[in-house]
């Protein structure tokens, strides 16, 4: 079975790679619908191997908040705003989803 440690070490990498992944699409010149798609799904299976709440959907979903809040302020780039928006969006879906199957079962 696996350790505590080793589960721990798992988890702090998928986050990782999920934070690193959004703050790339979010920056990136390019628009790639294949890496929200990628990122989302990676997110899912976040939730489903370490049992996460709706909340902790939700408390990414205010952070993304917070960050198209500073982007308003400090970024002339539409393009970024745009792409946080899409992600504002997203979680909002999923984190209703989510407490849906929460209340549900």
């Amino acid at each position: 079975m696996f350790s505590l440690k080793k589960l721990r070490a798992f988890r702090f990498l998928l986050i990782s790679i999920f934070l690193i992944g959004v703050i790339i699409d979010i920056f990136s010149k390019a628009n790639s619908d294949i890496s929200l798609l990628l990122l989302c799904a990676l997110w899912i299976l976040a939730i489903k191997l370490f049992k996460l709440k709706s909340a902790m959907t939700f408390k990414v979903t205010f952070v993304f908040l917070a960050t198209l809040f500073f982007l308003f302020l400090i970024s002339p780039d539409q393009k970024s705003i745009e792409r946080v928006a899409t992600w504002i969006f997203l979680f909002l879906v999923l984190g209703i989803v989510q407490q849906f199957r929460e209340v549900a079962s």
